[in-house]
């Protein structure tokens, strides 16, 4: 049975505010100031008919990763208007996708593809208010991309909508700038050379994994095995509910994602609140389980832990699972209508 040690009152209440409000905090200290081909990228166009296209995406992928790209037509005026699309479910805009080197490839957007909002035909936003937003994995529209560079746009046609209480406008195309981005080759066997050698805690991802609750498709919760393989005393942060463990155990969980280029990056950071933050004692040969979180998105990942076999708690380092290879797109798009071929 592994030693349980709740920390200090005192501690928990100075530590507390870190994990509450700013649980990204400790990450964005680890990461360098150097722009990476994983960081997003924002592009916000000129007003046309009193608004402006703002388009955020990464600039760099892997060919395991989700594509995503978030788009917002804003009221960029200086009064609300009447944005009208005609019937509900018409009057959407189209993303032009264009491989470099071929011809461009547009498909108008449609209310069936998850995470582009049904439009309701008639749009009443006021001064800074988002006219039409989407956030969309382009697979689902275009499928798998290949390996290459790209340059998207999304443009409004001007027989797709009509403003009224707006002066001056005049029918047009309200076009977005356009963004560049590189989907890039990946093998899964640079990213498992790219894993270091184990050290005495091994982090072993069990099998099982059950849903969250009876409604829950994606998300699910997984859990893992901490096993103190050492000659010495391992001790971890965890989430500590009560004296004796009949349950996985909550901890601030953190993933790393892969690149080719960037190799092994922090991504987010899921922060557990709470009473009960303490350190958990793994003895030479001891195990303990641990909760775990699914992945937000397709993509090559591995958990890792923060641990010590030092007394003072000086030294620390940390234990990494196996990686995990997430395609939740194959899983359940593949086969919907709409996916076309990668150009």
């Amino acid at each position: 049975m592994p030693f349980m040690t709740r920390l200090p009152m005192t501690a928990f209440f100075v530590l507390l505010p870190l994990f509450l409000v700013c649980p990204t905090w400790v990450a964005a200290q680890e990461q360098s100031d150097e722009i990476r081909p994983v960081d997003a990228q924002e592009a916000t166009g000129e007003t046309q008919n009193g608004c402006a296209w703002t388009l955020t995406m990464a600039r760099d992928f892997t060919t395991y990763d989700a594509v995503k790209l978030t788009g917002q037509l804003m009221n960029t005026s200086d009064q609300q208007f009447v944005f009208d699309t005609g019937e509900p479910y018409e009057g959407n805009p189209k993303i032009i996708l264009t491989p470099k080197g071929e011809d461009p490839i547009a498909i108008e957007l449609d209310h069936r593809t998850p995470g582009i909002g049904a439009g309701s035909g008639n749009y009443k936003p006021k001064p800074g208010e988002i006219v039409r937003g989407l956030k969309v994995d382009l697979r689902l529209l275009f499928g798998r991309l290949n390996p290459g560079a790209y340059t998207l746009q999304i443009v409004y046609p001007k027989d797709h909508y009509q403003i009224a209480q707006l002066p001056g406008y005049v029918p047009a195309d309200i076009s977005s700038p356009t963004i560049d981005f590189v989907v890039r080759e990946t093998k899964l066997e640079d990213a498992k050379k790219a894993m270091p050698k184990p050290g005495p805690l091994v982090f072993t991802l069990n099998e099982r994994e059950k849903p969250l609750d009876d409604n829950s498709a994606v998300t699910v919760l997984r859990a893992a095995t901490l096993h103190n393989t050492g000659n010495k005393p391992i001790q971890i942060y965890a989430y500590i509910h009560d004296a004796k463990i009949n349950h996985a155990l909550p901890w601030t969980e953190r993933w790393e994602q892969y690149h080719p280029e960037q190799g092994w990056y922090e991504g987010q950071v899921f922060g557990y609140c709470g009473t009960g933050l303490g350190l958990v004692t793994l003895k030479p040969n001891e195990s303990v389980q641990i909760a775990i979180n699914s992945f937000p998105s397709d993509g090559i990942y591995r958990y890792k832990i923060r641990y010590t076999a030092d007394a003072e708690l000086k030294q620390w380092q940390h234990a990494y699972s196996d990686l995990v290879v997430i395609d939740y797109f194959a899983q359940q798009y593949l086969k919907t209508d709409g996916i076309r071929d990668a150009p």
